[in-house]
């Protein structure tokens, strides 16, 4: 009964992992699912580019604020790249889009061609429903089977033992043992004593659990094998900050003279702005026409907010030594990523930050947290699904709360970052004051004085400079990210963040540039053209744009530069 425990505990146990994480992009698209070809003839004309087909055999599909199908749709043998589009986009753009829509397939060829008769087969990978039903049957039996098994080991009748046994007399022992040898011989099992019992459903027991940790270990080691590369290669998560750049904590930016000449060393920090930028290349570049030999290191991270930089800066400035600390502040994200009430989330990867209280301390994800979500059956199986319902709870309690309420009562929840109630609320005069954008700003400010303090201990200059959103720059990106009645309202400022921020580093004594007016100047001088790669609110700089930083940070490096030579005479001569 024992093996027979812990075959029926493995079984319950694999059926239920397929039961519960069946709409995962591991099982979607792994071993178990299916190609099954959508029939033209089943196929419904929508409107413009779009079209509908029934799509219950594969499971539940998205909903209003919740992303649940993760099935792959295929034209011919080419996955269609672009699944979860708004239905206005499948029918005005076409162009591949997708979405399965509760029980529908609702779809646009790659070339806007009919596809009831353009000749092409359109198939879907996924479990198909006698799968995903059947794991839950199998694994409600297999449960059951589980439990049965193990009460016929707790309910074994019991063998009283004779009282006036003697333990050591042969006689007695013989006399004794007659009756289970009697029964033996006419083939029945004999009873089992309380104390074998008890054993004996302990031992079950743990060959089950045994064989559940067996199973599992199989699993993960499978699933490392096969386990396809990071989609972003550039982080990787940490102790500590969360997360941190895959290859090295900074990139060394080397045009330092070679004549022995102690160059000036700038530690260039920020978020996704600064992670694998060029901007801090220009800044060394012009500090080299000026006249000023000059090494930098880009220390950029993308996602970092205000609190994981001074974490890292902790580090850097002992190993790095800097002349000058040049930290990038974004007005869009920085003061979300300080704040978890409710805080916000890039992607499944990235929920694990370290938050600063109002006090100073700072709560950081500890190593087993980090060890748990390194791993391939929490990454594949428990992450896609939990993660994907924490977004839709979050929204929903966004939607019917408001930010402002869920602020009130320290709701530790994770939003996307690119909900619109997150962001919008610093742009917003009216809710300044209320507990979303005070308590965001208040932890920022008490991060920027722990850098200001850290980078004073340690005698070194500190420089911020700002940048925001593309809509506060390009007119594209107005129209795209920002309705117009916010846009033209009253209760509308597109500077507010970055006066915010210049406020706060003014009252700590922290040089401040905002980059926006800046990028204003250089869009208008260019007859309007786009400073940032896209409209959508996840865009970044041009390249070209990014001179800015140096135009504005260079100035201030010289007079540190300068500073640092009058302190150091000889050196001063030499270079001269």
């Amino acid at each position: 009964m024992i093996l027979a425990l812990a075959v029926w505990s493995a079984v319950a146990l694999l059926a239920t992992l397929i039961a519960v994480f069946q709409n995962t992009p591991l099982l979607n698209q792994g071993p178990l699912s299916t190609r099954v070809t959508l029939s033209p003839a089943r196929m419904t004309h929508r409107d413009g580019y779009s079209y509908v087909h029934p799509g219950w055999w594969f499971g539940w599909g998205d909903s209003v604020g919740e992303r649940r199908s993760s099935i792959l749709l295929y034209e011919d043998d080419a996955a269609l790249p672009l699944p979860h589009a708004l239905h206005d986009d499948i029918e005005q753009l076409g162009g591949g889009r997708w979405s399965h829509w509760t029980r529908s397939i609702i779809f646009s060829p790659s070339d806007g061609s009919d596809p009831r008769t353009n000749g092409r087969r359109y198939s879907v990978q996924a479990l198909t429903l006698p799968v995903r039903a059947g794991s839950i049957v199998v694994a409600l039996v297999a449960a059951i089977a589980a439990l049965r098994t193990f009460l016929k080991i707790l309910k074994s009748p019991k063998v009283e033992r004779p009282a006036d046994e003697v333990p050591g007399d042969p006689i007695s022992a013989v006399n004794a043992a007659a009756p289970a040898l009697a029964a033996s011989a006419a083939g029945e099992v004999p009873r089992r004593s309380a104390p074998s019992r008890k054993v004996l459903a302990l031992a079950s027991m743990a060959v089950s659990v045994l064989m559940v940790v067996v199973i599992l270990v199989i699993l993960e080691g499978w699933l490392r094998l096969n386990a396809a590369p990071p989609a972003d290669a550039q982080l990787r998560l940490a102790t500590g900050t969360g997360w941190a750049r895959s290859d090295a904590p900074y990139r060394r930016i080397d045009s330092a003279p070679k004549d022995g000449t102690a160059p000036m060393r700038v530690l260039f920090m920020g978020d996704s702005y600064t992670h694998a930028r060029t901007w801090g290349d220009k800044v060394i570049a012009q500090l080299r026409e000026s006249g000023v030999p000059a090494v930098g290191f880009e220390a950029g991270v993308s996602g970092f907010g205000t609190t994981q930089a001074l974490l890292l800066l902790r580090d850097l400035i002992p190993e790095l030594k800097p002349d000058a600390v040049v930290f990038q502040f974004y007005g869009w994200n920085d003061m979300r990523d300080n704040w978890r009430y409710p805080g916000i989330t890039y992607n499944p990867r990235m929920t694990l930050r370290p938050f600063m209280d109002e006090d100073g301390s700072i709560r950081a994800p500890g190593a087993w947290r980090i060890a748990v979500k390194e791993l391939e059956l929490w990454k594949q199986l428990v992450e896609p699904w939990l993660e994907q319902s924490r977004a839709s709870r979050a929204e929903r309690l966004v939607a019917t709360e408001g930010i402002d309420a869920l602020a009130a009562r320290r709701a530790a929840i994770l939003v996307p970052f690119s909900e619109p109630a997150s962001w919008l609320p610093f742009y917003t005069p009216s809710m300044q004051e209320g507990p979303y954008v005070s308590g965001a700003w208040r932890v920022t400010d008490r991060a920027l004085r722990e850098l200001r303090d850290l980078c004073a201990a340690h005698q070194v200059p500190l420089m911020v400079i700002g940048i925001d959103g593309p809509f506060t720059v390009d007119d594209e990106a107005v129209q795209r990210c920002i309705s117009g009645r916010l846009s033209t309202g009253d209760d509308w400022d597109f500077d507010l963040p970055m006066k915010r921020l210049a406020q706060s580093l003014n009252a700590i004594g922290v040089p401040f540039e905002d980059m926006v007016p800046r990028l204003r100047e250089r869009r208008n001088r260019m007859g309007g053209a786009a400073q940032y790669d896209g409209p959508d609110t996840g865009a970044h700089l041009t390249p070209g744009a990014e001179v800015v930083f140096a135009d504005a940070v260079s100035p201030w490096l010289i007079s540190i530069d300068q500073r640092r030579l009058d302190a150091d005479a000889p050196d001063h001569a030499r270079r001269r």
